[in-house]
């Protein structure tokens, strides 16, 4: 029940956080069942991801309805890979993980990785290439890389992508 009433209080939070272009625009929420726990992430373009302390089986996707439906998401063996808007866009969309598991984030561009609460992962690894940003609490350890000037499909030391 505590978990319901903080996911509408959150809904309804993100709900009057978006800029509102025209009366007509509706905050829209699309969810993804997956079936396994989340490894690691990839997050490319502009798009917020904040990592949720709970093992919940759903990503849920939160902006207007024009800007969620140009958000792509897919999951395979535990692997998230969410693409965002272009570059410079002024459009919010919000991406919503269960974070219990997770033991990689590589950030491309202009993304930004954060927390509601503070995880118990025991070890996290995050590489950022590009401006992205991180406000991660965690009880383990982060091991945080900044890489410059890498093509997108050659980070070092990491598998392709």
């Amino acid at each position: 029940m505590k978990k319901l009433v903080l996911v509408i209080l959150s809904s309804l939070a993100l709900a009057t956080a978006f800029p509102q272009q025209s009366s007509l625009e509706i905050v829209t929420i699309n969810k993804m069942n997956i079936d396994e726990a989340v490894n690691s992430i990839k997050v490319y373009n502009q798009v917020e991801v904040l990592l949720q302390a709970d093992s919940s089986s759903s990503i849920k996707i939160v902006g207007e309805k024009s800007s969620v439906e140009k958000i792509q998401v897919r999951f395979d063996k535990g692997h998230l890979t969410i693409t965002g808007l272009e570059y410079n866009n002024q459009e919010k969309v919000m991406v919503f993980v269960p974070a219990n598991h997770l033991q990689h984030i590589y950030i491309h561009g202009p993304a930004t990785v954060n927390t509601d609460t503070t995880l118990s992962n025991t070890q996290l690894d995050v590489v950022i290439n590009g401006t992205g940003t991180v406000a991660i609490h965690t009880t383990g350890i982060i091991n945080q890389t900044t890489v410059e000037d890498y093509p997108i499909n050659e980070l070092p030391g990491k598998e392709k992508i």
